[in-house]
């Protein structure tokens, strides 16, 4: 039952639900049509035509996956052809794992890629660059000022803003309340990149509901 997961319900769930019992009551069949659809989409997406100056290709993900995503391409590619009963417990387990951090990952990119750049979300920018003393986890001139994360040289972009919600890491009201980006940098706004300019366009939360 969903309400039994918290995970989600701390995470928007609550709202979701909200909404369809708001447009179809109590028949959820909209909603599970729609999850099913949610789970077959594709962990990641590779853009084959967008190609940055250094030749690395755009990758789209969830979680940030620039460290291991060069393996996974190698590994997808020494499996091609094999059915999911085909592959033995060792190979299983590698594309389950890199599949869950495909969606999980919240460690910072230490290695790069010379093949892709990957563009991700799923790490709220305040929690994802700062340690529990407020020190800054990654290097200054990489966070923007946008107040997103990117490295060029390693080659990812993290563009997660919280849109969800109303508070950033340090308990500042976001934009939609104050209506003032600069004194509330990490939260409450939705961003998008291009690529391969990485121009930074954002939208401040204009509701006035935290998601959580």
């Amino acid at each position: 039952k969903v309400e039994d997961d918290r995970n989600w319900m701390r995470n928007g769930g609550r709202a979701t639900l909200a909404n369809y019992q708001e447009s179809y009551g109590t028949d959820y069949d909209s909603l599970i049509e729609d999850a099913k659809w949610l789970d077959n989409l594709p962990n990641f997406r590779i853009y084959e035509d967008e190609i940055d100056d250094k030749g690395r290709i755009l990758v789209v993900t969830h979680a940030v996956s620039i460290d291991f995503f060069e393996d996974y391409v190698t590994l997808l590619t020494e499996l091609e052809g094999k059915s999911i009963n085909d592959l033995s417990t060792d190979e299983e387990h590698q594309i389950n794992r890199i599949n869950e951090l495909l969606v999980w990952n919240r460690k910072i990119p230490k290695k790069g890629s010379k093949v892709f750049f990957n563009i991700s979300g799923h790490n709220i920018i305040d929690n994802f660059i700062f340690d529990e003393m407020n020190e800054l986890k990654v290097k200054k001139e990489n966070v923007t000022p946008e107040h997103i994360l990117v490295d060029k040289e390693l080659g990812y972009a993290c563009i997660d803003t919280g849109a969800f919600s109303k508070m950033d890491h340090y308990g500042n009201l976001n934009c939609s309340e104050t209506d003032k980006i600069d004194g509330n940098p990490y939260r409450g706004r939705m961003t998008c990149i291009s690529f391969p300019k990485l121009n930074v366009i954002q939208q401040c939360n204009i509701e006035k509901l935290d998601w959580r």
